[in-house]
């Protein structure tokens, strides 16, 4: 529910541009541009958030990425997908899609077909791979379209607390909320009045208002709810307070990124290394016949200019070393 409130928040900035993103230690930090930059942390699986706070940012491959791919991009929608915990900012270049459960991840896709993520993963029904279709996993119960019939049918589990986690992604805080104030008791198979307690979730679902209880939340939880102007005020006064803490050392973020380019360039290398180990084995017999010949040559007086036109192969007498065509 609190993602849902958070995305209404959002498509404020629908109709800006992308500017830029960066990795900032073990989050990151989004720039969309209308009338005035507005910059979005993104630390999957916990949060998304709006902040008006500096920090000490860098690059990194999915970063760099992503910039390339959305470059001057015109953010067209932002949506909550299936009422889960996914936020999904659709460009007119590609889509950047935010999962905040399991692990969390940030997929990059274009009309749906995945280009990069954080982390790629398998899972029984979906996978988020290169070149695959994007899947979110199997849609779930939205509160503010469900109809008394429909929820009727949710009280499967043996008792109404199990049964409303499962199948409505309010929150277990705000479920306990609903139950405690329909005065029915959650270890119930079922409650003892449905449409009762149908109308009191619609009702709260129609005055929620945003704060900070012992965390973030989109209605009081405790008598130690303090009231914020936005959720995403209530988000970034507790958690950027957090990741200012947490800031990661600039030069040691800058050595990071230095060792990892220097990684994937090492990786590059041994891929490349491998194919030249490959070919010489393919031709081993081929080589040797050539050593032969031109040990022979060398032997019958013959000049390295002349073994280099009849072998057809280039010869630097003094570091010994040969260049052959291998075709």
């Amino acid at each position: 529910m609190e993602v849902h409130w958070l995305v209404q928040e959002l498509k404020n900035l629908e109709g800006g541009s992308f500017v830029k993103i960066w990795k900032c230690g073990n989050f990151y930090k989004m720039r969309i541009r209308k009338k005035w930059n507005v910059d979005i942390v993104i630390n999957p699986p916990e949060f998304a958030f709006i902040t008006k706070r500096k920090f000490d940012c860098s690059a990194d491959n999915l970063s760099m990425k992503i910039r390339k791919e959305l470059g001057g991009a015109r953010l067209i929608e932002v949506n909550q997908v299936n009422f889960d915990r996914i936020i999904q900012f659709k460009f007119n270049k590609a889509e950047v899609t935010i999962e905040l459960f399991s692990h969390g991840n940030i997929i990059l896709t274009r009309d749906g077909i995945t280009l990069s993520a954080l982390r790629y993963e398998n899972w029984k029904d979906r996978e988020i791979r290169p070149k695959r279709k994007y899947a979110p996993p199997k849609p779930t119960i939205n509160p503010y379209d469900i109809n008394l019939e429909e929820f009727t049918s949710i009280f499967t589990e043996d008792n109404i607390m199990r049964s409303m986690v499962k199948h409505l992604k309010l929150g277990k805080d705000y479920i306990e909320k609903l139950i405690s104030e329909s005065g029915e008791n959650k270890n119930s198979a079922k409650p003892k009045n449905i449409q009762r307690m149908f109308n009191k979730m619609k009702e709260i679902l129609e005055v929620l208002s945003p704060g900070i209880d012992t965390k973030p939340v989109v209605m009081p939880i405790t008598d130690n709810f303090k009231p914020m102007k936005s959720f995403n005020d209530a988000l970034d006064e507790f958690y950027g307070n957090k990741l200012v803490k947490n800031k990661v050392n600039p030069k040691l973020e800058k050595r990071l990124d230095e060792q990892l380019k220097a990684l994937s360039e090492m990786k590059k290398k041994a891929v490349e290394y491998k194919e030249i180990g490959d070919k010489i084995y393919e031709h081993m017999q081929d080589l040797k016949e050539i050593l032969d010949k031109i040990k022979k040559m060398r032997k019958n007086g013959k000049e390295w200019r002349e073994i280099e036109k009849e072998l057809n192969v280039k010869i630097d007498e003094k570091s010994g070393k040969m260049w052959v065509d291998l075709v």
